[in-house]
């Protein structure tokens, strides 16, 4: 049961990332990751310490990574802009899951 919890978890917030980014509604990402991934947590984790220090290091490297891609000249979000958009790094939120 804990594995469908965390599946369903995971593709909600997701999904919500990609929400947010085709309809400008960068607050929907973050809320719904951030809930999710505290509900994640906290019903479907058996070691709750060790999920909250691999999110604390997990979120701070995917978001290190988005800047860098960021200001590297291999993609662009938004022309002349140096930080990534709020919904991608939403994203590190659902990956840390």
């Amino acid at each position: 049961m804990k594995q469908i919890i965390h599946w369903f978890l995971f593709h909600m917030s997701w999904g919500a990332c990609l929400f947010g980014a085709l309809n400008d509604a960068v607050w929907v990402s973050f809320c719904v990751s951030a809930t999710c991934l505290a509900l994640t947590i906290l019903l479907s984790s058996p070691k709750r310490r060790n999920d909250i220090l691999k999110v604390a290091v997990i979120i701070p490297l995917g978001i290190l990574f988005e800047f860098i891609n960021a200001a590297l000249p291999f993609y662009e979000f938004v022309p002349n802009s140096a930080t990534p958009p709020i919904w991608l790094l939403c994203f590190w939120l659902a990956f840390s899951i």
